[in-house]
Formats: structure tokens, sequence, C-alpha cells
């Protein structure tokens, strides 16, 4: 019996936009839940992400673990940075050489709305390959779905259709049904919103994400499951800037602070919600979920308004 550790981090970047060089030297300094580097497979989703000298977070990531590990990627592109619109979704997987060989990349994508550019989407990256004796496949996928702050739903019907568009476009064209072994992951910026009805005129639900696994067959979510949420609400956040920063933040992902929330009701039901999620899928192997949280404690997630989420898991084969 063998264990691999696989954690994964999803973060709608937001106004936080640093050269490669300043995010190698952050990391260093501040991302002690990359830094550890207490694990075998890290997966790391960005949404609003920059196409520019500003998008370099998972180059910079790559960097400070080449040593080790391997890097595959894959992104559905926005505007150019010019625009000052940052879309972009990437999906990052860092493997480590030692645990993985001979191993195959499978990517596909979806754009989910657009207008002159690509605003949201879904990128999706595989490995297959020889986890000791046995073939693996680890997927991984990144997502930024709809948001329609004008309708009473909130955009619950446009993210409805995009989760199954993310499925059927991009998951069922990268799992491999005839390998055995396979871990899936999904996270991104869902979108999904806390006390905010699914229809017009319908009463507030509690998450919406959970209402939608309870109403809609296993097989619509592809049998993807979510662990216990037990982490405040991830946006939209009190964001710093250059002249101050709300100490709030720091604490932010362990409790739920109202000031460090804004308050949005002007432009809908806005309430502090679960924006950003991590969901799973285990096949052929047994999942042990260790964590899964809300982060805030690096000087860059604090710049944005939503908080990181992490999740960790231990694969026993």
């Amino acid at each position: 019996m063998s264990k691999l550790r696989v954690k994964i981090l999803t973060w709608n970047m937001g106004d936080s936009k640093l050269t490669q060089e300043e995010w190698a030297s952050e990391i260093k300094t501040s991302w002690s839940i990359i830094a550890t580097r207490d694990f075998d497979v890290l997966g790391l989703c960005l949404q609003e992400d920059s196409r520019g000298q500003h998008g370099k977070m998972g180059d910079a990531v790559a960097e400070y673990l080449k040593a080790d590990f391997d890097m595959v990627s894959h992104s559905v592109e926005g505007p150019p940075e010019v625009t000052k619109l940052s879309f972009s979704v990437r999906a990052f997987l860092y493997v480590r050489r030692t645990m993985f060989s001979n191993y195959s990349v499978r990517k596909n994508d979806v754009c989910l709305k657009r207008t002159v550019f690509c605003s949201k989407g879904t990128a999706g990256i595989s490995i297959i390959g020889f986890y000791g004796s046995q073939v693996t496949q680890i997927i991984l996928m990144s997502s930024h779905l709809p948001f329609e702050p004008k309708k009473e739903d909130l955009g619950y019907q446009e993210r409805i259709q995009a989760v199954a568009k993310s499925f059927g476009e991009v998951y069922d064209n990268i799992v491999d049904e005839t390998v055995e072994q396979r871990i899936a992951f999904w996270a991104g910026d869902l979108n999904f919103r806390n006390n905010a009805p699914i229809s017009p005129r319908g009463k507030p639900m509690a998450d919406q994400l959970d209402y939608a696994f309870s109403v809609r067959p296993a097989s619509f979510f592809r049998e993807f499951a979510e662990p216990d949420v037990e982490f405040p609400p991830t946006c939209k956040m009190v964001a710093c800037d250059r002249m101050s920063c709300p100490a709030c933040r720091n604490r932010s992902g362990d409790q739920h602070i109202p000031s460090c929330y804004v308050n949005e009701t002007s432009k809908g039901n806005r309430e502090p919600s679960h924006c950003d999620r991590i969901l799973y899928r285990a096949d052929g192997v047994d999942g042990e979920i260790v964590e899964y949280r809300s982060w805030s404690r690096a000087r860059a997630v604090q710049h944005s308004d939503h908080a990181l989420v992490l999740a960790t898991f231990d694969i026993t084969y």
C-alpha cells in the first residue's frame, strides 16, 4: 500500500498583480502552503490572471519547485493586458518526478461567456502515467463561472449551463475511462452564492451549489463531491491597497469577520459567499481529506477581493 499526497489551491487573483520576480520573492517569504513542499502533486487554479508580465505566478511556482517537480499547464485566454481586464483562467499541475514516470498529457478548454473576448471559461489538464507499477490518471479543471448581478438569481441558471458545458466539453474529453485508477479535481471561482434564489421571485437558498447537488442527478456533476465547507465566505472581501490593509485580512481565512466583506446590496443580493470551491472524484483508489480551508496570509492574496481556498488529499493505492 502506498500513499500520494495531493494539494489543490484555487484563487481569484482580482487586482493582485506581480511580476515573476515579485512572485518568486513572495512565495519564498509568505507562501508556506507551497514552500513546505509537503505534497507529491500540487494543483494550482487561477482566475482573473493576467496575460502580460503580471501573469507569472504559475511560472514562479514552477521555478521554485523545479529541482523536484515538473509542470504542465493549460489556460483559457481573455483580453490582452492592455485592456486592463484580466479574465484568463489557468490550470497548473506540478508533479514530483520520483512519483510519476512516462506520463502523457491531455488538455482541453471551453469559453463560457464571450463579448469581444472570452470572459469566463474552464481549462482542463490531465496526466496519465505510472505511479509505481500502476497506471494512474490525475485530472485538474480550473473554472471561472458566469455571474449576473442584475438578475434576481445572480446568474444561477447560467452557472448551471456552464457546469454542464465544462463537464461535457472539458472533463469528458480528457478523462480516460480505460484507466482504472483516476483522481480528478474541479476548482475555481464557481460563483455560486449564499442566501440567494435559484429563480426569479424564488426563495433564497442557503447555498446555491449545495442546492444544485441536492436536485441534480449525480451524473450531472460526474460523481464529483465536495468536502464539508467549514471555512468563512471567500468573497467579496475588502482588498488591501497601496495605502492601507485591514487587519482582518490576516485572520479572514480562519473566521468570519463581517467588517472584512464588501457590502454590495446596491448591486443585488450580494451577501458574503463561498464563491471559491474545490470538488473531487476518486476511482479505484481511496481518498482521505486532510484539510479544506480558506487562506489569506500572503500579501498578494490580501490585495484580492477573494480569499484563496486549499484542499489536501491523501490518496491510498
